[in-house]
């Protein structure tokens, strides 16, 4: 079985492909290539995909996030002496778990509490897994990726988180819901 989108290898019963985020339906599952309904990719897949949850019944356009406004966020956050910061992070980190499709994922209330704990430690350790899960949304929207994206939100949470939210918020602001 072959996915008809992009022409990767599909699992017995697969809903989506696992490459292109592609739904399959019944009669997609059974192109093969010697039965003709199969075209070949167009270029090697950039990403392999991570073993989140399978998507549930919705475009990956419909993902329900809500654009910010970054430079509004900013300010909010020193205006507030860095409240708003806080919920802007659980919310970045709420969003990024719903783009990424990660359903095991701690939330953002339970992200900003082992921050908090581990004196930051967390956070830096989150940055890198948002670094693999951006490019993993972005991979199934087929928007361009940040090549070596986890490693830049590393370095970049060691020295200015806050240049981390705003980088994530403008990507998920780009996958936001129109409204």
């Amino acid at each position: 079985m072959f996915c008809k989108q992009c022409g990767a290898s599909l699992p017995e019963g697969a809903k989506f492909c696992e490459v292109c985020g592609t739904a399959v339906s019944a009669p997609e599952a059974a192109a093969s290539p010697e039965s003709g309904a199969y075209a070949p990719p167009q270029q090697e897949p950039q990403y392999n995909a991570p073993p989140y949850a399978e998507p549930q019944q919705q475009t990956f356009f419909d993902c329900g996030v809500q654009a910010r406004e970054i430079a509004t966020a900013i300010i909010l956050s020193i205006v507030t002496c860095g409240i708003y910061g806080i919920y802007w992070f659980i919310k970045m980190v709420d969003d990024v778990n719903r783009v990424s499709n990660d359903q095991n994922a701690f939330s953002g209330g339970i992200t900003f509490l082992l921050n908090l704990v581990t004196c930051g430690i967390y956070g830096v350790y989150w940055y890198y897994q948002a670094g693999k899960k951006m490019n993993y949304a972005k991979h199934v929207r087929n928007m361009p990726q940040t090549e070596n994206a986890e490693i830049l939100y590393l370095v970049i949470a060691l020295v200015a988180p806050i240049v981390n939210m705003c980088l994530i918020q403008s990507d998920l602001n780009k996958m936001a819901t129109p409204q």
